[in-house]
């Protein structure tokens, strides 16, 4: 890693270059973070689309039973 001493040898450009590693670190690092939130809104986002998914689910195949529960009742009195 640089130390102090490493920059006072090789002065202002290498105190630009040790600020420029620096930044590009810093940036990575927010750019890891960025990525992880944007996987847990991924999968957050996933988890909901498969539970309203079932729900619709469920709640078709009850209107389709209703449906059928009631074409049965008409045929019947007829």
């Amino acid at each position: 890693m640089i130390e102090p001493s490493d920059i006072m040898e090789y002065g202002v450009a290498g105190f630009a270059v040790g600020c420029i590693v620096g930044v590009c670190k810093w940036f990575l690092g927010a750019l890891d973070k960025k990525d992880s939130l944007i996987g847990d809104i991924v999968t957050k986002h996933e988890d909901q689309r498969e539970k309203e998914s079932e729900r619709h689910d469920k709640s078709f195949n009850r209107l389709s039973d209703a449906i059928n529960d009631l074409t049965k009742e008409i045929a019947r009195k007829k």
